[in-house]
């Protein structure tokens, strides 16, 4: 259905375009017409006038009925106001006793159940009797009926409010109506008194105005055809975000992402079960799609585990996106930089093992560069028959120039 503008007539709503016709085709034979004189207007003057006259009579009876129905249908807006108060009130004051039957310290006993605690028969919580097998509803039944209550009547209101806005309209052009018809029982008139030879100031006054309503009425359509053309372009806009939104993927993640995620999970997984890994089960580890941190059961580790199994979950997590790069095409640079890995006195077997995982990295072009203040002797240890290329540092790191 295409939008049109409806204007009030009387009692009913016509579309602007019927009364643009209806008044153009006034005009059009008004324009066919010699503007009388007042001698030849004089009988039909008269005529007119009582016809007037009789109009604005019944355009008044009509005003009136219609601000009758507009107070009415206000009041209904008032009284529905009040209700909806008072249904919110109500919720309000259920809720609250909920609160306090949760937090009192009569919870989940036998009274709160409907039974005497001493001589166990039942209480009802009602003060009228009640007949066999009825029941009083629970405060979560109170509140439920409550809330949909207070939806039907925000949609009575919303109904009561259109309605009392149309009604405004209504009474707003009778009234410019009525005093449309004053000004033309005057001109009439005055055309009555006026001398005989002069053109008829009812005719003229006629079509003036019925050439500034017309040209209201067509100004008014013009803008609204104007405004309403634009929706067409939008419709095709939004067709055609529609018709994109269709064809997205329904996950975030490609098939080929997923087993990339999955690659890592296995990946972590097995590292931490190496580095000895003891705060949690390391088979409950996931890797969440949409921030790629590795959790439990929807947790984030770092809220649940011990520093030093941080360190080695920062450890599997970095080392395990190199790991993954090995198997399937990602962008990882191939190359990992770890300083200072051993942090929070990781035990020797957990530092000894990423270092057996990292140096597995030259096999695959890759390459993983470790910064360390582990003592030279240990270190060696550790570092016996790994592939790996030693470099040793004496003094500090950093120096200042000679």
């Amino acid at each position: 259905m295409l939008p049109a503008i409806n204007v009030p007539e009387g009692k009913r709503w016509i579309a602007i375009s019927d009364r643009i016709k209806a008044r153009a085709d006034r005009k059009s034979d008004l324009e066919g017409q010699a503007v009388p004189v007042t001698s030849a207007a004089t009988e039909s003057a008269r005529h007119e006038l009582v016809k007037a006259e009789s109009t604005i009579v019944n355009q008044q009876a009509i005003l009136s009925r219609l601000i009758d129905a507009l107070a009415a249908e206000e009041q209904e807006i008032a009284r529905v106001e009040r209700r909806l108060a008072a249904i919110k009130e109500d919720i309000k004051h259920n809720q609250d006793s909920r609160t306090l039957r949760n937090l009192g310290s009569r919870k989940n006993s036998d009274l709160n159940r409907g039974s005497c605690p001493v001589c166990h028969q039942s209480v009802a919580d009602s003060l009228i009797p009640l007949a066999p097998h009825q029941a009083v509803m629970s405060l979560d039944q109170n509140i439920e009926f409550l809330q949909e209550q207070s939806r039907t009547f925000h949609g009575v209101l919303e109904q009561s409010k259109r309605v009392a806005s149309a009604r405004h309209l209504q009474v707003h052009a009778a009234r410019n109506e009525i005093s449309k018809l004053r000004e033309h029982v005057q001109h009439l008139r005055e055309t009555l008194v006026s001398d005989g030879r002069s053109p008829s100031l009812a005719a003229v006054y006629e079509r003036v105005e019925l050439e500034r309503d017309l040209k209201q009425d067509m100004r008014f359509n013009d803008s609204f055809v104007q405004a309403t053309g634009k929706f067409a372009q939008l419709s095709e806009e939004w067709k055609s975000i529609q018709i994109e939104f269709e064809n997205l993927p329904s996950d975030d993640l490609s098939p080929d992402d997923h087993q990339k995620l999955k690659l890592w999970g296995i990946s972590i997984q097995s590292q931490l079960r190496d580095y000895g890994f003891r705060s949690l089960s390391t088979t409950e580890l996931e890797l969440s799609p949409h921030t790629y941190r590795p959790e439990i059961e929807g947790f984030e580790l770092q809220t649940t585990i011990s520093a030093s199994d941080l360190i080695r979950t920062i450890w599997a997590y970095q080392n395990g996106m190199l790991e993954v790069a090995r198997e399937a095409p990602t962008n990882h640079p191939g190359m990992l930089l770890f300083d200072e890995p051993r942090q929070q006195s990781t035990r020797d077997v957990s530092f000894v093992q990423l270092l057996k995982r990292v140096s597995q990295a030259a096999n695959f072009n890759q390459q993983v560069i470790l910064f360390t203040s582990e003592e030279k002797f240990r270190l060696n240890s550790h570092l016996a028959n790994l592939r790996h290329d030693l470099q040793q540092i004496d003094g500090r790191v950093l120096q200042k120039l000679r």
